[in-house]
Parts: C-alpha cells; sequence; structure tokens
C-alpha cells in the first residue's frame, strides 16, 4: 500500500494484493473524494502475485508507480503508469 504525493487535486492510494494462487491485483482511488477503486492493468505473465508498490518521487508529473511481482518461477520489477479509465471495483 502507498499513498502519493500531491498532485494538485489530491492524493491517490494504491493497494497491491497477493494471494499465493497467482491472483494478485493493483487497486487505485483518488483521496480527493474517495471515489471508488480502480483495477490496474496487469501486465504479463497473468499468475501473479504482488509484493511491493511505491508510487514515483515525481508521481504529480509522470504518474507512474513500481511494483515488484512473482509468477511462479520468478520475480519481476515493473513500472506501470496510473490508468484511471481501467474497471470500477468496491
Amino acid at each position: 500500500m502507498d499513498i502519493s504525493i500531491d498532485y494538485g487535486t489530491g492524493r491517490d492510494l494504491a493497494i497491491a494484493t497477493r494471494s499465493s494462487a497467482g491472483n494478485g491485483r493493483i487497486f487505485m482511488t483518488n483521496m480527493g473524494g474517495f471515489s471508488s477503486w480502480r483495477q490496474q492493468a496487469a501486465p504479463s505473465p497473468s499468475a501473479i502475485d504482488y509484493f511491493s508498490l511505491k508510487f514515483s518521487p515525481t508521481y504529480n508529473g509522470d504518474q507512474s508507480y513500481v511494483v515488484i511481482l512473482t509468477s511462479v518461477s520468478n520475480v519481476f520489477y515493473n513500472i506501470g503508469i496510473r490508468d484511471a479509465k481501467e474497471k470500477h471495483n468496491s
């Protein structure tokens, strides 16, 4: 879980999940009004779990975050860009 820096209209809150079965997901919401949680697009492979998530120190300009994720046999480091258009999840 992480909270972004203030980017003018509030901050974003992100949560990365793991299930030990490869069903990990990332959800984000805006703290400026606590809109619905939005699931973020996942990188390949599809059977992954997240272990860490951190917003960029320059999030107000690049809207990026980094994640550490695992598949059955590998550990990955990935950079994501916030996707405000992903589907709502509550």
